[in-house]
């Protein structure tokens, strides 16, 4: 059935809600815990929680309370047949009393639920899941997206080239810029490509912890490290990149200095706005049809 109340609609404030509630939970994933550089972190985090923990429980108690309203919306039946007080065959059914019908009914009903399979997903699962969407998804492409129009704005002769080569593909009379018209402009995805390679969405990848100890490039990680690294940082090496620290889209078109780059890390890893290989993020694809559909008619209305 069609979801009546969805979390995010904004009736009666709940999409303000839904910020409060992911704002504080943004910086938690690439946030060290206090003291986790040194070697008694471990003693201390057992004396007393840390209070990135403390947040993040906080945060997930919050956003249970506040998706439960809307996954309750989604849940109901819209039987009517489930429904008090309504009319029986042959009568008004006001003010009589439950009859034979009336509990044959509801034992008809009852067995119908019991029959049915039980659902895919238990509540506090999908409500994971709108956490996850709202979180990973919506955050880092807004903020992707922010990224590039500042520095489109900062740049004004790619701007005018870009919005030149979108105009050329679609003329003035479309009202926006289509699927189609996003996949046919190699500029456009170059633009979004140095917009990932400059500025990824995260500069830390998510935290990790080491299960045993192991020696990686000379130095010791003790079981139970937590090991992370500055993304950012592989795609602004300057044996890497020419000029890595300007803005130069044209680095990857066919003749640029970045050919061969896959941001899939399938054929070397020069830059990973979306990690690489087996736990590269899922939603690649969606990010980058989003970013240039969106890149492409802002540019387009407000240059």
């Amino acid at each position: 059935m069609r979801c009546r109340d969805p979390p995010c609609r904004s009736r009666g404030g709940r999409t303000e809600a839904v910020v409060a509630i992911l704002s504080p939970s943004l910086p938690l994933p690439t946030t060290l815990a206090a003291g986790a550089g040194l070697p008694s972190h471990l003693l201390l985090n057992r004396e007393r929680p840390s209070s990135l923990a403390a947040c993040a429980a906080e945060v997930a108690r919050a956003a249970a309370s506040s998706f439960q309203a809307g996954i309750g919306g989604c849940e109901g039946s819209g039987d009517v047949g489930g429904r008090t007080g309504g009319r029986r065959s042959g009568g008004s059914g006001r003010g009589k009393s439950r009859g034979a019908g009336d509990a044959a009914g509801e034992r008809k009903r009852s067995a119908g639920a019991a029959a049915r399979p039980p659902p895919p997903h238990s509540p506090i699962e999908i409500i994971k899941l709108c956490f996850d969407f709202l979180n990973a998804d919506t955050d880092t492409t807004s903020t992707m997206l922010r990224w590039i129009m500042a520095k489109l704005v900062k740049n004004p002769s790619i701007q005018s080239k870009i919005h030149d080569k979108i105009m050329a593909k679609t003329g003035d009379e479309k009202v926006e810029v289509s699927k189609e018209d996003v996949h046919g402009m190699p500029y456009l995805r170059a633009v979004v490509l140095e917009g990932l390679r400059k500025h990824p969405p995260g500069h830390f990848m998510l935290p990790q912890k080491a299960m045993e100890d192991m020696e990686v490039g000379g130095y010791l990680i003790p079981k139970g490290a937590t090991v992370n690294f500055m993304v950012a940082e592989i795609s602004r090496d300057e044996q890497e990149w020419a000029k890595p620290m300007e803005f130069i889209p044209k680095r990857f078109l066919p003749d640029g200095d970045s050919k061969g780059v896959d941001v899939t890390g399938n054929k070397g890893i020069r830059m990973m706005p979306f990690g690489v290989k087996r736990r590269i993020c899922v939603g690649l694809n969606f990010a980058m049809h989003h970013l240039g559909y969106f890149v492409a008619n802002m540019v387009r209305e407000f240059k």
